[in-house]
């Protein structure tokens, strides 16, 4: 997969400039998730999966500067950014970036307080999540929490005109899918497999992002940034074919929907909190 929201190692909308629009876009809903895990003053995080950063700077204010916050993604660019914005002293030295891959964890044992993972579960099988939450368990320190952030896209909707050609692109996507993926549509039900992968105290929280006209200026950016993603998707199904066309014409006039008085756009996430075995 190729195109300019992919990152070096195939991930798609996970590429720096366009991780940044979209938290820009839900930044209320997001800050407020993450600070309602229980994330504290002098913790040793674990960002794992963490993109360009989009969440360190809530979590630097609150480890405060007797705290550190690890973080780690897959994607050598993506970390690079994290070391720019470090040395432009944009965040502070706290932060320790590391490429790294969240199945095999490049730390020792029960060394973390906290580990935090954000929209990382949509790219895994259910094997390889539990590999992951595995590694999560073994790098925790007892009784540790463990936070796992996820979109729930069956709950997405866009007013006027989409919501229904909407929903048949996330069902046949879902539906051709790897029957074991997790996949974007697969946020709620996280908390059940933290339990499965032998997290206790497991407690969730859905988080619904609702934008109303008039479109606000990053939430009109990643929209225009879906139109032609769409588009390539739908292309990829017979059922979809008569849809194809409308997401381009959506692509190439984003205002029949952006401008519209009744503009609404709907998406839902969910965090999972479980804790380490004591």
């Amino acid at each position: 997969m190729t195109g300019a929201n992919v990152t070096s190692t195939g991930h798609d909308l996970s590429a720096a400039r366009w991780l940044d629009t979209h938290f820009e876009s839900a930044r209320p809903e997001y800050e407020a998730a993450l600070r309602q895990v229980g994330i504290r003053a002098g913790d040793t995080v674990l960002d794992a999966g963490c993109g360009n950063g989009g969440f360190l700077s809530v979590l630097c204010e609150l480890v405060g500067p007797e705290g550190s916050i690890t973080a780690l993604d897959l994607a050598p660019e993506n970390v690079a950014s994290i070391e720019a914005a470090i040395r432009a002293g944009v965040l502070p030295s706290t932060v320790l970036p590391r490429v790294g891959d969240v199945l095999a964890l490049p730390f020792p044992d029960s060394v973390f307080d906290q580990i935090w993972c954000a929209n990382v579960a949509q790219y895994l099988t259910v094997a390889d999540f539990g590999r992951m939450v595995s590694e999560f368990r073994r790098v925790a320190k007892p009784g540790a929490s463990i936070a796992i952030k996820e979109f729930d896209s069956t709950i997405m909707q866009l007013h006027p005109l989409a919501n229904d050609r909407l929903a048949r692109l996330w069902e046949e996507r879902r539906k051709s899918a790897a029957r074991d993926l997790i996949g974007p549509w697969g946020g709620t039900s996280i908390p059940t497999r933290l339990r499965q992968a032998g997290l206790e105290q497991v407690s969730a929280k859905g988080w619904l992002v609702e934008r109303w006209a008039p479109a606000p200026h990053a939430t009109r950016s990643l929209i225009e940034s879906f139109f032609p993603h769409w588009a390539r998707h739908a292309a990829q199904f017979d059922a979809l074919s008569a849809d194809v066309g409308f997401w381009n014409d959506l692509a190439a006039r984003p205002s029949q929907i952006l401008d519209a008085a009744d503009f609404c756009f709907r998406e839902f996430f969910v965090v999972a909190t479980g804790r380490a075995p004591s």
